[in-house]
């Protein structure tokens, strides 16, 4: 067994982890590499300081493949270009997670004694390079390589990855593998909407991946106002900082109370487009609530964008902003597998992302990945083709972890398949994790179809998270007879309702402990006490 992983990530390394843990207990030999095209592991973590605006440009695709209306398919897909080889990462410096860190943290492998409830990028990538350490990974990566090319080769039935290293400046390199595991996440390519009248602002784009300072949005003489769309965790953390509360040393030099200082004096005037204003932000103050804090009602929540003109913003209420420098899309990413060939296997009927018309079918970056199985994990109709942390708004550490750990010991025949589930139940519901179906086809499809794209809703949630990963470590009973099954401390635990509660013990491949639900269903509160938004 030879396996490929792509990144070397959060995810990346929990799978290369586990790979060297089953080795040792199997006594098998499993080979495997991690290609990152970065010089360090920790994936997003890492934080690019010097990045330069980035290109706005149309792409005009063949749509014709696309899951969407005949009108939809004709639109312009709107594309970001960088002046970079990457694009740059998502994190600025000082962000702190909306995760407590022992939440957040692998099981058995803790964040250092005396870490903030609520970390540092930096601090969680220094544990990201810690873990790396302790379990010797880095020999198995190899560091600044691109990835050109991954294809199923038909006559092994394996995976052959092409590969470049050191910038390529050397000669390319062909590997064969057995096993492909996808685990480069999707924060890389930002989604900027197709709004109409787009390209026609007058103003500068940004998307809050490009964000790092609020002193440098905006440029000398421009009117002081911004336009933030979206109102998820970074939409809502660039609003905040805007309208005065910070927790970090801005890299200009303010600190926390000359910044609150200096934006009471000359104010931003901070505006937050929402899809649905009646729908508050999932996880932190909503401006419309008259007992949230004072700078946070600073913030002036409008309807969504429908057209742009000029310098003119149409939004859905029918009212018209002007005046506006600059728009901040805080819209999330798209998935994008640009080095995979989707023209040979199961990849060539069944792709992972809508085919565009390039020779190699490579799939356009979307929102949506398309033909995995019911537990999105593997292809539908190849499991030696994985794709780790697919899920949002789960505990990603924890839960890539589990996902590999499930992952290795099936493809090593020590875990039965996975049981087909009642699709009918969507993700965000709990019992579609403890549901069964016999029957694999229920999608419909003609076999004389040219391209099947079945659609994987992707939004979890608590408790289905949990749930989810309760029963897929149930799976490992065929070598743990206690996988699955509840800490043996779990009725010596005292609670406070928030996870502080004691004792807490090794977790293993023990069910989900008590103490991770409370801090799960304590999130928010936690944070707010924390702090303070």
């Amino acid at each position: 067994m030879r396996i490929c992983i792509v990144g070397a990530g959060s995810a990346g390394m929990t799978m290369a982890k586990q790979i060297l843990d089953a080795r040792k207990q199997f006594k098998q030999g499993i080979e495997f590499i991690l290609f990152e095209r970065r010089d360090e592991v920790g994936g997003i973590w890492q934080h690019e300081k010097d990045i330069k605006d980035p290109i706005l440009c149309w792409e005009q695709d063949d749509t014709s493949l696309l899951p969407c209306s005949k009108s939809a398919r004709q639109k312009r897909r709107l594309r970001l270009k960088w002046q970079e080889a990457w694009p740059p990462g998502a994190m600025f410096e000082g962000l702190r997670t909306n995760i407590p860190c022992d939440l957040m943290s692998y099981r058995d492998s803790l964040f250092r004694d005396g870490t903030d409830l609520y970390p540092s990028r930096e601090t969680v990538q220094e544990y990201l390079e810690k873990y790396a350490d302790q379990h010797e990974l880095r020999r198995n990566v190899k560091f600044s390589t691109t990835i050109e090319r991954i294809i199923k080769d038909e006559r092994s039935n394996g995976w052959s990855v092409t590969y470049n290293s050191n910038g390529g400046n050397q000669q390319s390199t062909t590997e064969q593998f057995t096993h492909l595991v996808l685990a480069h996440g999707r924060c890389s390519v930002p989604n900027i909407p197709n709004i109409e009248g787009i390209t026609t602002f007058s103003g500068r784009i940004l998307h809050s991946a490009w964000y790092r300072d609020p002193t440098l949005l905006l440029k000398e003489g421009e009117p002081k106002r911004i336009l933030i769309v979206g109102n998820a965790s970074s939409g809502m953390d660039i609003a905040r900082e805007l309208s005065g509360f910070i927790t970090r040393n801005l890299p200009c030099g303010f600190n926390p109370k000359q910044w609150l200082d200096q934006c009471q004096k000359d104010p931003f005037e901070v505006l937050s487009s929402w899809h649905s204003p009646e729908k508050p932000p999932p996880m932190d103050y909503n401006p419309l609530d008259p007992e949230s804090p004072a700078w946070c009602k600073r913030i002036k929540v409008v309807e969504s964008i429908e057209s742009i003109q000029g310098d003119r913003i149409h939004l859905a209420d029918g009212s018209i902003l002007s005046d506006i420098p600059l728009i901040i899309f805080a819209t999330g990413f798209l998935f994008d597998n640009a080095f995979l060939d989707q023209t040979a296997g199961m990849l060539n009927k069944y792709p992972l992302l809508p085919p565009s018309s390039h020779p190699s079918r490579i799939g356009f970056p979307s929102a949506s990945v398309y033909n995995l199985d019911d537990w999105f994990l593997c292809h539908s109709k190849d499991e030696t083709l994985a794709m780790l942390g697919l899920p949002i708004t789960v505990v990603p550490f924890p839960f890539t972890e589990i996902q590999a750990m499930y992952l290795i010991h099936r493809w090593l025949d020590k875990a039965p398949k996975l049981p087909f589930l009642d699709r009918s139940i969507p993700p965000t519901d709990e019992q579609r994790w403890r549901s069964e179906r016999k029957d694999a086809n229920v999608n419909g499809h003609s076999d004389d179809q040219e391209v099947i794209l079945n659609t994987t809703p992707h939004t979890f949630g608590k408790p289905s998270d949990q749930v989810y990963l309760d029963r897929l470590i149930s799976m490992l009973q065929l070598v743990d007879k206690e996988a699955g099954k509840e800490v043996p401390w779990k009725s010596d635990y005292s609670s406070d309702g928030k996870g502080h509660g004691f004792p807490k013990g090794p977790e293993a491949r023990f069910a989900t402990s008590p103490w991770r639900t409370e801090r799960r269903n304590a999130g928010r509160l936690l944070r707010r006490e924390t702090l303070g938004y």
